[in-house]
């Protein structure tokens, strides 16, 4: 549950970049209450009042994580509307795939570790799957506006096809 006080929300927020920070530079198992709670500025007890366990703090932090994915999409995606019309289908392909190896690449750790607990875990699972139907639908959006260049009868399906060998390949 979120916080209603300022105060409250701000540690909260805290608590969750701290954590973030710290699964993306040493990865969600080698990272302890500990080390999250000093990173945030408050003792180890508070993670405890406010999530229960590390557990519920990574959940927290995992939901956090894709609402940042999410809201990254949104201004790559807007980004791209304001480029539409300057520019090749091969420069908007480009754009859009540095940016979502980008966020790979700099998120690696949180995501291999969100893949190693999705096996046994349908939440972090569920999360996973938000994110990645997030990304294929906004790539396809993103291309569909130059469904003349792509010279398929069914551009939609083509569209498809691609970004599914796409994901794999870079899975």
């Amino acid at each position: 549950t979120q916080p209603r006080q300022e105060r409250s929300k701000r540690t909260h927020q805290l608590l969750l970049d701290a954590a973030l920070g710290l699964f993306r530079e040493h990865g969600i198992e080698a990272t302890g209450v500990t080390e999250i709670a000093a990173a945030a500025g408050v003792a180890p007890a508070t993670i405890y009042r406010r999530f229960g366990d590390k557990e519920g703090l990574v959940r927290a932090a995992c939901e956090h994580f894709t609402q940042q994915g999410l809201a990254l999409l949104a201004e790559i995606r807007v980004a791209a509307e304001q480029k539409a019309g300057n520019g090749s289908f091969i420069s908007m392909l480009a754009d859009a795939i540095q940016a979502v190896v980008l966020f790979s690449h700099s998120n690696l750790r949180v995501l291999q570790s969100l893949y190693i607990r999705a096996l046994e875990d349908d939440f972090h699972a569920r999360q996973l799957v938000s994110l990645r139907a997030a990304v294929m639908d906004m790539l396809k959006q993103y291309f569909m506006t130059r469904v003349s260049e792509i010279r398929h009868p069914e551009p939609s399906l083509a569209l498809d096809f691609a970004l599914r060998q796409s994901v794999a390949m870079l899975s």
